[in-house]
């Protein structure tokens, strides 16, 4: 777990903003499933930049998902649209 990560390389004498990145860096990570694999953060200034990247790649993703989406369902409706024209 993340806390016995600072545990260890912290000891007790870790400071809040050190609990503060690990906590949020599990947390983003683990939310957005992105999983740990084998590359992961090891430092604060990593964890934050990986959890600053994970949110906007996330809000890119789902941007991209959305407009995707709107495209083929209008395109459904003008083709929908365009046989009810037709058949009257």
């Amino acid at each position: 777990a993340w806390i016995d990560v600072i545990i260890e390389e912290h000891g007790g004498n870790a400071s809040n903003i050190i609990k503060y990145s690990y906590s949020f860096y599990w947390a983003i990570v683990t939310l957005f499933t992105t999983g740990y694999g084998d590359i992961h953060a090891t430092n604060i200034y990593e964890q934050w930049t990986c959890s600053i990247c994970i949110l906007i790649g996330s809000c890119f993703f789902a941007y991209f998902i959305g407009a995707i989406t709107s495209f083929l369902s209008e395109h459904r409706t003008n083709e929908y649209e365009q046989e009810k024209v037709d058949e009257s």
